[in-house]
């Protein structure tokens, strides 16, 4: 976990510059299942907004202008909810983003 997040007097902040994946696709799916883990460490709830995700994918690069509405569309089952609300990771999404960290503590990512 200390490989992606800091824990610090009761808040979680994410620090990573790079994310994991061999595409913009790949590495926008992972920052949105990071923001979701997050909000998960941090208040138990992995609920979070879309701007907190875009954020994300513009502080690693992992942000693609012209494609990234199409990847956050991929998402598929790994989250509920819409941009408008709030996205909150799924059952899958929370197994997704544990294998993420795992793959991260391996060195793969």
């Amino acid at each position: 976990m200390e490989q992606a997040f800091y824990f610090q007097d009761g808040q979680v902040d994410i620090h990573v510059n790079t994310i994991p994946g061999r595409s913009k696709r790949e590495q926008t799916i992972n920052c949105y299942l990071l923001v979701g883990l997050r909000g998960f460490l941090a208040s138990d709830s992995a609920a979070f907004s879309d701007s907190e995700a875009l954020a994300l994918c513009k502080h690693t690069q992992a942000y693609d202008k012209n494609n990234h509405t199409k990847f956050r569309a991929l998402l598929g089952n790994l989250v509920n909810g819409s941009k408008d609300d709030k996205f909150e990771l799924s059952g899958p999404g929370l197994k997704a983003a544990a294998e993420l960290i795992a793959s991260l503590n391996k060195g793969e990512g």
